[in-house]
């Protein structure tokens, strides 16, 4: 195997990993958590002999080469892991079931999807496959349980928040400079808040969303990802009107960023930032809901409601972005059939 052709200069991993965060398309932030977990890993097979060199050197012969028996290893090294830097703190139940999870992708992808030019996999042997992951995560029953009290699930909620956020929140203001500040960026805000309720769209996606990206005359925009693959969202009508009265004003602002939702410091535009949407989410919701109700909370509420609406778990994946159906399958318990209608 000619692998060192393919083995990219600016990175810390050897190019079978940059090509399976491609094929993956993770956000930065699940990006992130795979590395490290990685690392680990690698780490702990430099510790054990398995290999002896830099991280970025690491081959695919010697990942075939593993065996149960030290897969195994490596599970029992993670369940009796101490962190001397947290006071010896061991690793959760979930965390050992996520590291383990997240080798248990990379070499699915290894074994069972790349393939060389004369058809053969990148591995031959998967021994993930064969290991327990002991996951005390929630099954979809359970985790709804915990979610119905923490988001909006009904359609009158969805749109009581909103209109809150819109005419109501001016309200609780105590001061005039708090509501001229209120005043100025309502119409941004009323189409953030809506296009979280109404669309589902994930808090870095609304970050990165250009105006190119909107087809507001069509209902829906194109998110795109960093490796170039496109994915449309539908978006219902309240969305498009709210989005489309902030667009009417966002035309006025001198700024040479071309994000649709744009902050203002030292009197220049520049695009938001995730923190100050983060701050602005909870800003309303606490307002409103009494508790945070974060961005992935917004897209849980959107989520329930619109299953609610279709009663169709794939039209759900679909729009949600997801790769499978199992991540959704929480909103069949969460709010089986209702009279409401999103759209």
């Amino acid at each position: 195997m000619d692998e060192q052709k393919h083995q990219s200069q600016k990175s810390i991993f050897p190019w079978f990993i940059e090509e399976f965060f491609n094929y993956k398309d993770f956000t930065e932030r699940t990006k992130d958590i795979y590395k490290t977990d990685f690392i680990f890993f690698f780490n702990w097979l430099s510790n054990q002999n398995l290999c002896n060199h830099d991280l970025s050197y690491i081959t695919l012969e010697e990942l075939d080469k593993l065996t149960l028996k030290e897969i195994k290893l490596y599970k029992k090294y993670l369940e009796t892991y101490k962190d001397v830097s947290k006071k010896n703190k061991s690793f959760s139940q979930t965390t050992i079931a996520r590291k383990l999870s997240v080798l248990s992708s990379l070499f699915h992808y290894l074994a069972n999807v790349a393939v060389f030019s004369n058809d053969n996999p990148y591995l031959q042997n998967n021994w993930f496959y064969f290991i327990k992951k002991n996951d005390n995560r929630k099954s979809p029953h359970i985790k709804a349980k915990y979610l119905t009290d923490e988001i909006l699930i009904t359609l009158d909620e969805l749109y009581e928040f909103r209109d809150f956020v819109s005419n109501e929140y001016h309200n609780t203001l105590d001061s005039d400079r708090q509501l001229i500040y209120y005043n100025k960026n309502r119409l941004r805000d009323t189409a953030i808040i809506s296009l979280f309720l109404f669309s589902g769209i994930r808090l870095n996606e609304l970050v990165n969303l250009e105006l190119d990206d909107l087809y507001l005359h069509k209902r829906f925009l194109i998110i795109k990802s960093e490796n170039g693959i496109e994915r449309k969202i539908t978006l219902f009508e309240d969305a498009v009107k709210d989005l489309e009265n902030y667009l009417y004003t966002r035309k006025q602002l001198n700024s040479p960023f071309s994000n649709v939702f744009l902050s203002k410091y030292n009197n220049e535009y520049s695009k938001m930032s995730v923190r100050a949407i983060q701050v602005l989410i909870t800003k309303y919701s606490k307002s409103f809901y009494k508790t945070d109700l974060s961005a992935q909370k917004l897209r849980h509420s959107f989520s329930t409601v619109l299953f609610a609406s279709t009663n169709n778990i794939f039209e759900l994946q679909r729009e949600l972005g997801q790769e499978t159906v199992n991540p959704v399958l929480v909103y069949t318990k969460l709010y089986n059939k209702k009279d409401n209608k999103l759209c």
